[in-house]
């Protein structure tokens, strides 16, 4: 999937671009596999009160994997990971989350 948005309001003005691809499976009812890799550009430009410019680019990894146990309950894990690069000095980060849970199906 690809997308695109122009933002331009009182303060600043940004043109973000975005796409990202996915692979999902399930190779028997019991389990639900998803990888996802997103990568996102945007551009600001500030109206006021200063002039300034900014490039921020950011990449995301996540993953999703469900294993049902029994026929109303299972076991899942979540994991995203994300960089950000910026042209802004001290902009610069990665962050991970991780989340592991019971699901109930009804």
């Amino acid at each position: 999937m690809v997308g695109k948005r122009d933002v331009v309001n009182e303060t600043e003005s940004y043109d973000d671009r975005y796409w990202y691809v996915q692979v999902t499976s399930s190779p028997n009812p019991k389990i639900y596999a998803s990888v996802r890799y997103r990568g996102r550009n945007r551009e600001y430009d500030a109206i006021a009160p200063a002039t300034f410019t900014r490039e921020d680019n950011r990449a995301q990894w996540t993953g999703f994997l469900a294993y049902r146990i029994a026929p109303h309950y299972g076991v899942a894990t979540y994991y995203s990971r994300e960089g950000a690069k910026s042209n802004v000095e001290g902009e610069n980060f990665k962050t991970s989350f991780l989340l592991l849970g019971v699901t109930f199906y009804f």
